[in-house]
């Protein structure tokens, strides 16, 4: 099944080559193409079985048909602009971003566009009518204040989780030696990407420089839009969810490549690019080598110390639903088991033995952070902190563990993520 985000996420490579050739020159296509190719942030998301790769694919496909439709006026990149809109939609209803990109670029370069805003605003009436069905629920979506994200952190912490993310990816070794990789990749991109601004503002007088900077423009002012919805009103990203603005990767890279194209010497250059792939496939390993410490959580793990210990009467009860599923998966035993996220007013009564998972998301950003300021937690700190959140759900409401029942043992399953396991007798 996650077969399927190999595909597009492979597809999207080519698609980022001829992209950036249009726009710029074979050398930042090739290197845009190369650093979406060894992206942590891309390889996580091409494996995983979600809706982002795909999105990913289809706001390319989309960039693609807007700027043919706009250089030639022909009807078929038009054809292409509706059919990719409406697929884009209908995969992640965040592709109403990359047609804000779209759609800014044109306002910006209103003379030149004038004369096909016909075409233009007949090909967006058709995405429209084509993606009511999808809109009525984006609609309720908004109505109910649900994005899946409960509150937006701090600004500034979610633009740099933004960068941090984009270059490094979500994982690394959990370990504090990745402070000098961090830094390395940092500088390295983040000067690029300031490079790659001061050398679209330089080439500004150009026809092509003019495009590329009202292209830029475009894509920063939807950003600072997506960023003062997210500040003032509804979350829609935080910094532990860079996932869902996954169309601005692209062109990111682009930025980053024209940077360091605008480098005075080829060594240079050929060294610096050398470098970001090194540390990239450094920052991907974890995913290969150690997926059971720096993904999800290690619930095959977390399974095997329960299932020897089981018993017939047990009741598992989880925290939340991500691991409801991946313990049905894992643990061979049929026991009942509850998602306190869901559930009201559980009865365990009816038990002598009583299971609490305990699950708390941890983003990548944050745990980045976590290494920069040499504050990794213990495995004593851990399994306090998850004993804590134990008792917490063990006197709430929703599950009601009275006085008879008592924690008799617990372990904590070290990751990104917290994953911890608590048992309590009666």
């Amino acid at each position: 099944m996650r077969l399927t985000s190999v595909v597009w996420g492979v597809a999207s490579v080519p698609l980022v080559y001829h992209l950036g050739v249009r726009l710029f020159n074979r050398k930042i296509g090739l290197v845009s193409a190369l650093l979406l190719t060894f992206s942590p942030f891309h390889i996580f998301y091409s494996q995983d079985l979600r809706p982002y790769p795909l999105l990913l694919f289809f706001s390319l496909l989309f960039f693609h048909c807007s700027y043919h439709a706009l250089e030639d006026n022909r009807n078929i990149h038009y054809i292409g602009m509706i059919a990719t809109s409406v697929l884009g939609i209908y995969t992640h209803t965040y592709m109403v971003f990359p047609l804000c990109i779209a759609n800014l670029y044109f306002m910006f370069g209103w003379k030149t566009h004038r004369h096909k805003l016909r075409k233009w605003l007949l090909s967006h009436l058709a995405t429209f009518l084509l993606c009511i069905p999808a809109l009525y629920f984006v609609l309720q979506h908004i109505q109910a204040g649900n994005t899946g994200l409960t509150d937006f952190p701090s600004g500034l912490r979610s633009l740099a989780g933004t960068f941090y993310l984009f270059t490094l990816g979500r994982f690394f070794f959990p370990t504090p030696s990745n402070l000098p990789f961090i830094v390395i990749q940092g500088t390295i991109f983040g000067t690029g990407a300031l490079t790659g601004a001061f050398a679209l503002w330089r080439e500004r007088g150009s026809e092509n420089g003019r495009q590329c900077l009202l292209l830029f423009g475009a894509a920063i002012m939807t950003y600072a839009i997506i960023w003062f919805i997210s500040t003032s009103t509804m979350p829609l990203f935080d910094e532990a969810r860079v996932n869902y603005l996954i169309f601005f990767l692209p062109l990111y890279y682009f930025l980053v490549a024209k940077g360091w194209d605008y480098l005075p010497n080829p060594t240079f250059q050929t060294t610096v690019v050398s470098l970001a792939v090194v540390v990239s496939l450094i920052s991907t390993a974890p995913i290969y080598f150690r997926w059971d410490q720096v993904g999800k959580g290690n619930f095959r793990a977390a399974a095997e110390y329960v299932q020897p210990n089981i018993e017939k009467n047990d009741i598992i009860y989880h925290t939340t639903v991500m691991t409801t599923f991946p313990f049905s998966y894992y643990l061979d035993w049929q026991v009942p088991q509850i998602n306190l996220e869901s559930q009201y007013n559980v009865n365990p009564s009816s038990s002598d033995h009583v299971w609490l998972v305990v699950f708390e998301a941890r983003g990548g950003f944050s745990f980045g952070l976590d290494l920069l300021q040499g504050r990794q937690a213990s495995t004593q700190a851990e399994e306090d902190h998850a004993i804590s959140i134990c008792t917490d759900y063990a006197n709430h409401d929703k599950l009601r563990l009275d006085e008879g029942f008592q924690l008799v043992d617990s372990k904590v399953f070290p990751g990104k993520n917290l994953l911890a396991v608590c048992l309590y007798h009666r």
